[in-house]
């Protein structure tokens, strides 16, 4: 099989290009090939657009918010994992969603894609259920350190008061971009180690070379009972895991988690890590 995958922020570093790097081994580790295509759906390698590739499959893990870009004609599926309270134009969004056939994704408690489809914008129907895991040969292995730390990776501090409090317990290793949004978020803290590579496995190292991961979401996640790559990666380094008290995270990863109320004040959030 042929299958076209669309990079809808071409490839800046983000958690969708790890997510692109494992689906694009396991695809050609089943014997497919796989073109990457740009946001205008041309090969990043070739310049053809995919209508003139002879697709089969088109995977993207984001919409083309390009209401009049072409787009192959071939069966297409989007990976909807981020929480609809993220989209900054929800229409706009959807209308550019509209031209997937169908839908893969991972919710719990409710199927987006019914409500969606209610919008007039979106009819791709039944979601499927997939989720943004890390293939089993990216996993790390062996013993953790003797001396565990707390690991935390974000673009931005999401909670800055937490992590200004356990900077300065010297057990926190913060990774992240230097700079983002013009600003450099992680300037003011010891604990800050650099940025890590979007090469799908880097990061899975790094946190098993610290041992615990804090793998916090947005409220929004919660509310919608979503979650990041965050955990995954963390079960693939085989690190001790603290994380929210998410209802997916319950469901299949049950007490192999330590839980915390991110809902308290980061004061008594900071307490419960402490225990």
């Amino acid at each position: 099989m042929k299958i076209g995958y669309l990079c809808p922020f071409d490839k800046l570093g983000c958690g969708e290009s790890e997510a692109r790097i494992r689906w694009t081994y396991l695809f050609q580790k089943k014997g497919h090939e796989v073109i990457e295509l740009n946001r205008e759906c041309r090969s990043f390698d070739s310049d053809i657009h995919g209508e003139n590739l002879n697709l089969d499959l088109i995977v993207s893990p984001a919409a083309v918010e390009h209401k009049d870009a072409v787009f192959p004609d071939a069966f297409s599926c989007i990976f909807f994992w981020c929480p609809t309270s993220f989209f900054p134009n929800r229409n706009n969004y959807l209308l550019y969603m509209g031209k997937y056939d169908c839908v893969v994704g991972g919710y719990e408690s409710r199927n987006p894609v019914a409500e969606l489809a209610a919008s007039c914008y979106f009819n791709c129907g039944k979601m499927l259920p997939s989720m943004a895991s890390v293939p089993t040969d990216f996993a790390v292995f062996g013993e953790l350190p003797a001396q565990l730390k707390l690991f935390y990776v974000g673009v931005l501090p999401r909670y800055e008061k937490l992590l200004s409090k356990l900077d300065n317990s010297g057990g926190l290793d913060i990774f992240g971009p230097e700079t983002a949004f013009g600003i450099s978020p992680w300037k003011k803290f010891k604990s800050y180690r650099g940025n890590i590579p979007f090469d799908g496995v880097s990061i899975i190292k790094k946190m098993h070379e610290s041992g615990i991961v804090l793998a916090l979401h947005s409220k929004s996640h919660n509310t919608e009972e979503f979650v990041s790559n965050r955990i995954f990666e963390a079960a693939a380094a085989g690190a001790i895991i603290i994380a929210d008290d998410n209802k997916f995270i319950r469901r299949y990863f049950g007490d192999n988690v330590y839980y915390v109320d991110i809902y308290q004040s980061e004061e008594a959030l900071e307490k419960s890590l402490n225990k």
